[in-house]
């Protein structure tokens, strides 16, 4: 088993959790995008910010530059893997470009809405590109039933559907006599909902003062979080 990062040398040595001996990370600097991107990010903002352009050959141009997927293609095809996963939409496009013999997955972890209905987000205005490209993969992951149905309306591709599975075990369970609830993740304000539970639980507190919510994270939106506590 092996995990690709394409981000940088830095992510790939921090391991968070023990691996095993059977597990390898890969890191290649032919694979992170760096100055070689620049000529193809202002089609990219074009698209976002100003006219959604309808050529499928100009997106995936810019959103996939050549040299980046030939880059992806000596990789692969040097490595020889089986069975490849693709987390996210982005490393799920790039796989539907290689021919590398391997059999493809990718798999989603964020809603259909998330990734290609938020405005300015993600692959926003790219959904015909992705389901170009995803349709040439052996087999798509998504969270949830809803999500699954999406798909297949929108894009017209039969997901599986694998639930997030429950790690962790407890011995006691909660009396639920506390008026205590507590959030524990990465505080990326937009993507977990956080503006959400904030304004809900300012309206449970109307009506029970006492009741608590504790916060266990951090991340880019903890600033913007705070600031909505306040």
């Amino acid at each position: 088993v092996s995990i690709l990062f394409t981000d940088s040398l830095e992510l790939a040595q921090k391991h968070v959790y023990a691996l095993s001996s059977g597990v390898r990370t890969l890191w290649s600097r032919d694979l992170v995008r760096g100055r070689r991107d620049l000529p193809y990010k202002g089609i990219r903002y074009f698209n976002k910010k100003i006219y959604q352009i309808k050529d499928m050959g100009l997106l995936q141009f810019a959103y996939f530059p050549p040299a980046e997927v030939a880059a992806y293609k000596r990789f692969f095809c040097d490595n020889k893997f089986d069975i490849v996963i693709g987390v996210g939409t982005r490393p799920g496009g790039m796989l539907a470009l290689l021919k590398d013999g391997s059999k493809k997955i990718v798999w989603l972890h964020t809603s259909y809405g998330t990734y290609f209905k938020r405005k300015d987000y993600f692959q926003w205005h790219q959904e015909k590109l992705y389901q170009k490209l995803f349709q040439q993969l052996d087999q798509m992951v998504v969270l949830t039933d809803r999500d699954k149905k999406r798909y297949q309306k929108e894009i017209e591709i039969q997901a599986a559907r694998i639930y997030n599975p429950l790690t962790l075990s407890c011995s006691e369970k909660s009396r639920l006599k506390e008026k205590n609830l507590i959030f524990v993740g990465r505080l990326d304000y937009d993507l977990k909902g956080l503006d959400l539970l904030i304004q809900a639980l300012s309206i449970v507190k109307i009506e029970i003062p006492d009741f608590s919510l504790v916060m266990v994270g951090d991340g880019g939106g903890r600033e913007r979080l705070e600031n909505e506590i306040e």
